[in-house]
């Protein structure tokens, strides 16, 4: 819970203020975008420059328990999507995590 880690924020769509994280859906399943630093993010968005096009990308760095205010109910998370590093945490182990933290 004490690491830092790196949301990659998107605007909404309706062109208000709020910034929402990146989410991605992998093998049905669906999960919060995080990286273990920002080069770890850096590096994601250079990979994956096909889903930004000429847009400028922008993230915000959260500490542990932050983070896991982000994870929407029935999400897992997705560290370092596409990356050598990558872990997945899926949505039922995230739910035990909050259940045991008393943070849900």
């Amino acid at each position: 819970m004490a690491h830092s880690y790196v949301l990659i924020h998107l605007r909404d769509e309706d062109d208000s203020d709020e910034l929402g994280a990146l989410t991605a859906e992998l093998d049905g399943s669906l999960y919060l975008v995080a990286f273990t630093g920002q080069s770890s993010a850096a590096e994601f968005v250079e990979l994956r420059a096909d889903l930004f096009g000429d847009d400028e990308v922008g993230g915000f760095i959260v500490d542990g328990e932050t983070l896991l205010d982000y994870i929407a109910e029935g999400y897992g998370l997705l560290l370092n999507a596409d990356l050598k590093s990558m872990c997945r945490v899926d949505s039922e182990l995230v739910s035990d995590v909050l259940d045991e933290l008393n943070l849900d």
